[in-house]
């Protein structure tokens, strides 16, 4: 077996860092095609893997992305909770929450402090109509630690859990918290109007 030479290295690298920024500048055609290199190129990186996932499912491929996600996780040396997060998500868009289930309690037990892993459990369990206490906990700490980015559709699932658990006037509450983060989301007051006494 021959090895790499040092360029050769650190192309591989690049292919990764490249896919990030094409990523971050919201080419997602480009990164795709720089992270199907790196995955081409380093077959065994997880983190080539879960990213082109990421691309794919951002693309709506949400299929396509679920094979990139499992051998990430399965690459992965060290816990890297990144992939069965992607994956509870994926499975969740496509309404099997049997998987989703399974995904989401794999990455809690990796990274159980993660406020968006704890916000995709939170969605998951609420939607499995399951575990309703413990899915409110998840969305309480995901509103107080995660992104702006995320923190309406995080007040968004507290409020779901809180009217599944019976508790109108909290759900009212947040519902409007997610209102007032994200004025523009019709979804959110669609969800209010639900929560009427």
């Amino acid at each position: 077996m021959a090895l790499l030479g040092l360029s050769a290295c650190i192309t591989l690298v690049n292919y990764v860092g490249k896919g990030y920024e094409a990523y971050q500048k919201g080419d997602l055609e480009g990164a795709e095609q720089f992270y199907r290199k790196a995955v081409k190129f380093r077959p065994r990186d997880p983190i080539a893997h879960n990213n082109l996932g990421v691309v794919l499912q951002d693309l709506d491929r949400v299929e396509e992305a679920i094979p990139f996600f499992k051998l990430a996780g399965v690459l992965s040396k060290t816990p890297y909770a990144a992939p069965h997060v992607n994956l509870a998500r994926a499975y969740y868009e496509l309404g099997k929450l049997d998987e989703a289930r399974e995904a989401t309690e794999k990455a809690v037990s990796m990274d159980g402090g993660n406020p968006i892993t704890l916000l995709i459990a939170a969605n998951v369990y609420c939607a499995r109509n399951e575990k309703l206490d413990a899915a409110r906990g998840f969305a309480r700490t995901a509103v107080e630690k995660i992104g702006d980015a995320d923190k309406a559709a995080a007040w968004s699932t507290l409020a779901e859990l809180e009217y599944k658990l019976n508790n109108i006037a909290a759900a009212i509450t947040a519902i409007d918290t997610a209102i007032a983060l994200d004025t523009d989301n019709s979804l959110y007051r669609q969800q209010k109007a639900l929560y009427r006494p």
